[in-house]
């Protein structure tokens, strides 16, 4: 199986020398709170998180300006803007690579992680967390996505974390998924219930998704499929029904989408007659389907789209991230899936689990200070 597919994704193997500048100076970020011209520690007082929560576009700034430059500074800035270039990036060992934490942790198994969900002071465990901890997964992303002409922070002012936590098993998607079916349910975007468009800094949708791996022992790889080739299928009548304001999207998940409260926007924005300069933000399990709230030509729209997605979506190759790998993707211009598996495998270390870290980046122009 390749690892990238060729014309959707630019690989990049990350040399040593940026390796070990990232590391360098996402350690003095942690130590100095990345304030230039600092010398001595900062005391966290135990919150660093927290402070990282409010600050990371800081850390991002302080990292990227010397550790992230040439050629692989230029791709993420391409990779963030309209062009005719790859919509995704593979930074290969852009991570620390340290040794799986799964090995030597006992706590750490599916039946821990359902009963203790991430956010919990109980999990990451003690080895799970100082892994990550002494990485800096979170310093060195903010650079990454500094470096592309975007800033990370988190999705609105209520949220207290700038990423999310995804551990795949084997024993639990067994239950869930079957080879082959429901496939294109899987396909999404980054929030969907805000636009690409907005000029609203809260209300604005991130525009770059960077994919972290911590840990992918059962080599689950994930699918990209570009906004043009699906939007470049549509007639002018479903383009023009997607472009209406007339969709309701919800910030989470619920059995009755309805009880939350939605977001009224459109699927596609941006304008001209190629399909490469339209924006797609759609996740098809946040978007509030009703007979009595959407117009039947908006339905039907909906369902063709999410039909092209389908017959495109069995086509596309796969991305396979080891660990200390990111992927990058325009979040306008990309839906991403998961591989769904139904078989259990034995792998070292164990248990057979991928971890990836999810983080947002979202457009710098709109001013943080009005966040």
């Amino acid at each position: 199986m390749a690892d990238t597919p060729d014309g959707i994704v630019r690989e990049f193997r990350v040399s040593l020398r940026t390796r070990t500048r990232l590391a360098l100076r996402a350690w003095l970020a942690r130590w100095t709170g990345a304030e230039r011209g600092r010398l001595w520690r900062r005391n966290y007082h135990g919150q660093f998180e927290n402070y990282f929560a409010e600050n990371a576009y800081e850390f991002g700034e302080y990292v990227s300006h010397k550790a992230i430059v040439g050629a692989l500074r230029n791709a993420l800035q391409a990779l963030a803007t309209r062009g005719d270039g790859p919509p995704c990036v593979v930074l290969r060992g852009v991570f620390p690579r340290r040794w799986s934490p799964f090995g030597f942790s006992a706590d750490f198994s599916p039946a821990t992680v359902e009963r203790r969900p991430f956010g919990s002071k109980a999990l990451p465990p003690r080895h799970a967390k100082g892994f990550i901890n002494k990485g800096r997964f979170d310093i060195v992303a903010a650079a990454i996505i500094d470096a592309a002409g975007s800033e990370l922070r988190k999705k609105s002012a209520p949220d207290h974390a700038v990423r999310q936590d995804y551990i795949t098993d084997c024993d639990s998607e067994a239950h869930a998924f079957h080879e082959g079916h429901d496939l294109w349910l899987r396909f999404r975007q980054a929030t969907p219930e805000f636009a690409p468009d907005d000029p609203r800094p809260d209300k604005v949708a991130a525009n770059l998704v960077v994919i972290g791996c911590v840990e992918n022992v059962i080599k689950d790889p994930l699918y990209v499929l570009p906004v043009a080739d699906i939007l470049s299928t549509l007639d002018h009548d479903t383009l023009f029904e997607l472009r209406k304001k007339q969709f309701d999207f919800v910030d989470g998940w619920a059995a009755d989408l309805s009880e939350l409260s939605p977001h009224r926007k459109s699927i596609v924005s941006g304008g001209g007659d190629d399909p490469k300069s339209w924006y797609l933000s759609f996740d098809p399990n946040r978007v509030v389907i009703r007979s009595d709230k959407t117009p039947q030509e908006g339905l039907r729209a909906v369902a063709k789209l999410l039909d092209a997605i389908n017959r495109i979506g069995q086509r596309t190759a796969p991305v396979l991230l080891r660990r200390g790998d990111a992927l990058i993707v325009n979040n306008y211009r990309t839906l991403t899936r998961r591989k769904e598996r139904s078989r259990f495998v034995f792998t070292w270390p164990w248990p057979p689990v991928r971890w990836l870290r999810v983080y947002y980046g979202f457009p710098r122009e709109l001013t943080r200070r009005e966040i």
